[in-house]
């Protein structure tokens, strides 16, 4: 069991005579004993490891003392009972107390030193900077020398911050060399945020191996921590991180919610800039479902926030696009073709779009000039839209043959992505956490019955 120190009525503990202390007792049980001390020192899990004003914790740190060594000076020598504590316990429980406090108030200093040196002050500069600077803050960590960087805490902060440093440079990790000193102690040790950071950037690192499976456990073990934390940015990124895992198993109503979640968080904290990728996200979602009702919804939303800053049109631009080809006319096409007509350096993605709505309007000619421009190289052309799309093609150009075997190289891929989707565990992902959970609670009603 992890024991932490947690003390009660720090600010009654004035300069009051001596029987004072042992007025109104409270017993106060630990795994073996009690303390009938005015102290009221009680066993709490992750107390130590709150972020604690420096100088506040050193003033209640010299209170504490103040307050041990007068209760020191209340204990007999002997192994008899105390004459101050009634009898009510022997004087060995006492000891047994005395020493716990001593031992966990060393361990609070020691971890207040910790935090107290030129590596931590340097680790605040770059948390500082995370989100507005990620390039300063990335260079701040680097510049940390390693031989400062010593304890369990400060090397999982480290740990936790330098992965996050490389994930907000677009800097991919797929080992976890960088951040499993941070798994080690934040798992168990860690604050709400600290366990909702680290289970969000473990599941970024299986994502990255392309190990989805992994990377869906430990998004939704970060998830859990959701309700304590107050990191906002960190929950939403989980639940986008999710959703890209989501799409790609089809599960397009919960990629959908997890969007919708994400893009409210993101307008909390005043970041239209993700918020907006997000409204695409449920814009391309909604489309898929051919639920006009809420393409409309987001699409009217999405349309206030390009008011607001034009540069966030070119995010919902290709899904207006799509959206114009699912539910517009001939006119409304036209009209967002022309929009692109005279646009440089389109992304293959777009193109395709493109190429989509020129087939849709009957334009082969323009269709195959936007083909042709995508890079030979992209993986775009190994997208199942893409060969969905160049059978469409050489149907409208009259070349059935071609179109019948460009359709069938369609089926036989989206037949194998679907194989591979079914033969992996990622589809049952979240029933097996349910079961999890279940089997957990299950536990610990066998440990209060017979522990």
């Amino acid at each position: 069991m992890k024991q932490h120190l947690y003390i009660y009525y720090i600010a009654n503990l004035n300069k009051i005579d001596n029987d004072c202390y042992f007025n109104g007792l409270k017993i106060c049980r630990g795994e073996d004993f009690a303390v009938p001390l005015h102290l009221s020192i009680t066993v709490v899990g992750n107390t130590i490891t709150e972020k604690v004003n420096t100088e506040m914790l050193i003033l209640i740190m010299t209170m504490i003392t103040n307050r041990i060594q007068h209760i020191n000076s209340l204990l007999p020598l002997e192994g008899k009972s105390s004459d101050i504590d009634s009898k009510i316990l022997p004087c060995a429980r006492l000891l047994h107390a005395r020493t716990l406090v001593i031992v966990l108030v060393s361990a609070i200093m020691l971890t207040a030193c910790e935090r107290h040196t030129p590596a931590w002050k340097q680790m605040d500069i770059a948390e500082s900077l995370m989100n507005i600077k990620p390039d300063s803050a990335l260079a701040v960590l680097d510049g940390i020398p390693a031989s400062d960087v010593k304890g369990k805490e400060t090397l999982a902060r480290y740990a936790l911050l330098k992965s996050m440093a490389l994930d907000k440079n677009c800097i991919d990790t797929t080992t976890f060399d960088i951040l499993q000193p941070a798994i080690d102690y934040y798992i168990e040790y860690g604050s709400p945020d600290e366990q909702l950071r680290t289970y969000y950037y473990q599941g970024r690192v299986y994502q990255n191996q392309g190990d989805n499976d992994l990377a869906m456990q430990s998004f939704m073990r970060g998830k859990e921590f959701c309700q304590e934390a107050s990191d906002t940015l960190a929950m939403a990124n989980l639940m986008v991180a999710q959703a890209t895992i989501l799409y790609s198993t089809y599960k397009i109503d919960d990629y959908i919610k997890n969007n919708l979640d994400a893009a409210k968080l993101y307008k909390a904290i005043n970041r239209p800039d993700y918020e907006i990728s997000c409204l695409a996200n449920i814009l391309d979602g909604s489309i898929l479902n051919n639920d006009r009702t809420l393409a409309d919804s987001i699409m009217s939303i999405a349309q206030e926030r390009v008011k607001q800053n034009s540069e966030l049109g070119m995010v919902i631009a290709p899904y207006a696009l799509s959206y114009a080809l699912k539910f517009g006319n001939k006119e409304d096409i036209v009209d967002i073709l022309h929009y692109y007509e005279h646009m440089q350096n389109l992304s293959d993605e777009t193109k395709l779009d493109i190429v989509e709505a020129y087939c849709k309007i009957g334009d082969s000619s323009n269709a195959n000039r936007f083909m042709d421009s995508i890079d030979s190289t992209s993986k775009v052309r190994t997208s199942l839209k893409y060969l969905a799309i160049q059978s469409d093609i050489l149907e409208l150009q009259g070349d059935i043959a071609g179109a019948l075997t460009a359709y069938r190289q369609f089926s036989t891929t989206i037949d194998s992505i679907h194989m591979n989707i079914f033969s992996r565990d990622l589809l049952f992902a979240q029933e097996r956490h349910e079961m999890e959970k279940v089997n957990l609670m299950e536990n610990k009603e066998l440990i209060k019955l017979f522990g």
